[in-house]
């Protein structure tokens, strides 16, 4: 999307935060693009806005560098810079610039990642799959960022137990009671030895970018702590339905965990519309 002065929030994205958060997103997409134009260095250049469900995110030119600007009114929004800058020491996400925190939400100013294309957006065959699980597999035994940080245990059961969910992909409704049921005692039982550790959250293939020398890298976390198998359960049910990734089916494998335990997470996710 080119930009358009005092047209920087795109309609889809307006509409979408004040669904989701509607005591905090008017506010939000009132004042988020003076928030943007405040932050905006003297001669930086918007290039572009991003696709976002739920974030204005901005391709900028700052003195000939590139980076990516991204507010969200997410009240999480805190946890999820904690989790970009996990990843960004880790090498697996772009390298965090700046980070705040505003009266309607948070902000980040990241590296931009070239080409950065994501992952289902690419042709399969140029996907590199042991790329993408080299980028997995370095979340795996790392400590979550921050302590008390919400879990993804804890996500993904307020989610199975709301009959009126709001945060849906277009398209698509919240799983029948019985489903739901079925899903939170798969829950309970997975999450008593279920570590709070350092993991994306939401590992889809439009949150894992394509860079140079095929690197693949991690955006966008959910701003929880919880394991690489839930990750990993992610990434094989959105991969899969893409048919973009061969070597899903080998994924539990690949992070040597039970594939009977990512299976029962794939469950749990599917019911609750992640």
């Amino acid at each position: 999307m080119t930009i358009q002065p005092g047209r920087l929030l795109p309609a889809n994205v307006a509409a979408g935060v004040r669904n989701r958060w509607p005591d905090l997103g008017p506010a939000w997409c009132e004042q988020v693009e003076a928030q943007f134009l405040d932050w905006l260095p003297t001669g930086a250049v918007p290039i572009a806005v991003f696709p976002a469900r739920y974030g204005l995110v901005v391709d900028v030119n700052v003195a000939g560098d590139r980076v990516v600007y991204r507010a969200s009114p997410d009240p999480n929004g805190v946890n999820q810079t904690a989790v970009t800058a996990a990843f960004a020491r880790l090498g697996v996400g772009p390298q965090l610039h700046e980070s705040g925190q505003t009266a309607i939400g948070a902000w980040t100013v990241t590296e931009r990642i070239f080409p950065g294309t994501p992952l289902g957006d690419m042709n399969p065959t140029d996907i590199n799959p042991e790329a993408v699980l080299k980028t997995l597999l370095a979340l795996k035994d790392q400590p979550a960022p921050l302590p008390n940080m919400p879990t993804i245990v804890d996500w993904l059961r307020e989610r199975l137990e709301d009959d009126d969910l709001r945060d849906l992909a277009p398209g698509t409704a919240p799983a029948p009671l019985h489903e739901r049921q079925r899903a939170l005692a798969l829950l309970r039982e997975l999450s008593a030895d279920a570590p709070n550790s350092l993991c994306h959250g939401d590992a889809s293939p439009w949150n894992m970018l394509h860079g140079s020398d095929s690197r693949i890298w991690f955006i966008d976390p959910r701003g929880v702590s919880g394991c690489i198998e839930y990750d990993a359960a992610v990434l094989a049910m959105k991969a899969g339905e893409l048919s973009i990734l061969p070597a899903t089916p080998y994924l539990p494998e690949a992070v040597d965990h039970d594939p009977e335990k990512i299976a029962a997470w794939l469950i749990v996710a599917t019911a609750a519309r992640i």
